[in-house]
């Protein structure tokens, strides 16, 4: 049920960023998820990660070596300029 709701969701969207912060390559359920999300919908991705922030294959992905609060602080102070 949960899969059919997100499905839905993703066919409604429209043009998708995906954020992902914190995902290690311990466990990699969340990475995949983010590498499906990019690439079936031809999404960016920005990937937060002070320890493994790398990110290949696409020149619209952005990856930030840092905390996840710290990133989301400095993209807010960045959307917010006037």
């Amino acid at each position: 049920m949960q899969q059919k709701r997100l499905e839905h969701w993703l066919r409604d969207a429209g043009r998708l960023l995906v954020v992902e912060i914190g995902a290690g390559t311990a466990i990699p359920t969340a990475r995949d998820f983010t590498h499906r999300m990019a690439f079936d919908f031809h999404a960016p991705v920005i990937r937060i990660n002070p320890r493994d922030a790398s990110i290949y294959g696409n020149s619209s992905h952005i990856s930030l070596a840092m905390g996840g609060l710290e990133a989301l602080q400095a993209i807010d102070a960045l959307l917010t300029q006037p």
